[in-house]
């Protein structure tokens, strides 16, 4: 996809709103499109997009509802290298409740992952 956007020119912008919800999905697809998929767009477009362009992740305000998670863990989803981000102990399927909870797991991902991305 990256490659495909770059031949055509400069990337000046990229829309991301790919996801699925919990009433279609397991946690292990929540996680794995929502969570993995949308850090693997920005860290891919991060390195592309042009000088003044910008990129939006259309996301759920779900994140927001997930009880608070610590410091190290929000680092972790704001930080972790998109391969290894289903890698984390707290994102493993014996610590993840149900599709909700990765749901939302997935969405607090995204917020702090675009923070974390801005600055780029």
């Amino acid at each position: 996809m990256r490659e495909k956007a770059t031949s055509l020119g400069e990337v000046f912008g990229v829309i991301h709103a790919a996801g699925v919800s919990p009433s279609q999905a397991s946690p292990e697809t929540i996680l794995k499109v929502d969570l993995y998929g949308t850090a693997l767009i920005l860290e891919q477009f991060g390195d592309v997009i042009a000088n003044g362009g910008s990129a939006i992740v259309i996301s759920s305000q779900s994140g927001h509802r997930l009880p608070p998670l610590t410091v190290e863990q929000n680092k972790a989803l704001a930080t972790t290298p998109a391969e290894d981000l289903l890698e984390l102990p707290f994102v493993q399927l014996d610590q993840v409740k149900d599709s909700l909870h990765a749901y939302q797991l997935a969405k607090r991902g995204n917020a702090l992952r675009v923070m974390a991305e801005a600055v780029r």
